[in-house]
């Protein structure tokens, strides 16, 4: 009896494409067919069909033989330490059992997610000039984007008093030198990045600072002071982008739809919190909307690395910054 690879950590793909091992001067290969067998345990054709449908691309079919055997030779190594696993009885542990289960139920879950809203429409040409249209930032008025930054670890009664040094400071260099004299960790960095790798409501804020003006960023008690440095344009056409935005919005359609179906599912069955966690359900309903998190990457757009004359610097350790430049210097009293 064929056993089933532990796929542990696997997530269903939308469609698995059936790749027949196959090409010129090749026999048809059929699913049913062995392809190894491992101590005795036979390890079919369809395992390295699975397998190469995971890879979510098309194979060349002069490399289709070559790719299927790399994939064949990843299942004999599952499968040799799957065997040595079972031989020292890891199969009853009680880690690995609840990691099975929780595999199953996310397999399992998305699968049904996906039965569901496959049938989800793709968006129109419409939908998608408009997106354009919609986000200036990202698409025409694109930019590339140097930014120097301020982390501040700060206790929340702290940041009222670090706010206002910060807007009442004539340079940054000053109020990082405050900060040393309050001992307020931080730490400092320069960054480079594209508007597409800036989350969106932070990106709508840097796009109308001009070069030396900074962002104040409150995240519950972590302040971060952004300045932006310098700002590059390299604008993308709608030709450009159109590949990208059609995946984002029928991506973003279809997580709407998957929260459709749960909502229903929800509403027509029972769920009941207990013990610790009876408040978990009150606690769901008044959950935030998620995050808008970063937009589609333009697909002919160059990386900020071929496009900005900075180089990323990283982070300094904290309560240590380089000398600021004349931007840095600037960014307190530019502060939006």
């Amino acid at each position: 009896m064929m056993k089933r690879l532990p796929f542990a950590q696997a997530t269903l793909p939308l469609m698995l494409t059936l790749l027949l091992l196959g090409g010129c001067g090749h026999k048809e290969a059929k699913d049913t067919q062995v392809a190894a067998k491992v101590n005795g345990e036979e390890i079919t054709v369809s395992q390295v069909n699975f397998a190469l449908s995971r890879l979510g691309q098309q194979i060349p079919q002069d490399k289709l033989q070559q790719v299927s055997n790399q994939a064949l030779n990843s299942i004999i190594n599952q499968t040799l330490l799957e065997q040595a696993a079972v031989k020292d009885k890891l199969d009853r542990d009680p880690t690995v059992l609840q990691a099975i289960e929780a595999a199953k139920l996310q397999i399992l879950a998305q699968a049904y997610a996906e039965k569901q809203t496959s049938s989800t429409a793709k968006p129109t040409d419409a939908d998608i000039s408009q997106y354009y249209n919609d986000h200036p930032d990202l698409f025409a008025q694109r930019k590339i984007y140097k930014l120097q930054e301020l982390q501040i670890q700060a206790k929340p009664e702290q940041v009222d008093s670090i706010k206002q040094q910060l807007t009442s400071t004539g340079n940054m260099g000053d109020f990082v030198n405050w900060l040393k004299s309050q001992n307020i960790p931080f730490q400092g960095g320069e960054t480079v990045q594209a508007a597409e790798q800036i989350p969106l409501p932070l990106l709508e804020r840097l796009s109308k600072l001009n070069p030396g003006q900074a962002a104040l960023v409150d995240n519950n008690g972590t302040l971060l002071v952004i300045v932006v440095a310098a700002a590059q344009p390299q604008p993308v056409t709608l030709e450009q982008a159109k590949a990208q935005i059609t995946a984002f919005l029928t991506n973003q359609a279809r997580q709407k739809a998957v929260a459709d179906l749960v909502k229903q599912l929800k509403d027509s069955g029972k769920i009941e919190y207990l013990g610790q966690f009876a408040d978990a359900g009150k606690a769901a309903e008044t959950a935030p909307a998620a995050d808008q998190g970063t937009a589609p990457a333009p697909a002919a757009a160059p990386s900020p690395a071929d496009v900005s004359p900075a180089q990323n610097s990283g982070q300094q350790p904290a309560n240590d910054v380089s000398a600021p430049d004349s931007a840095l210097q600037k960014g307190a009293a530019g502060l939006k």
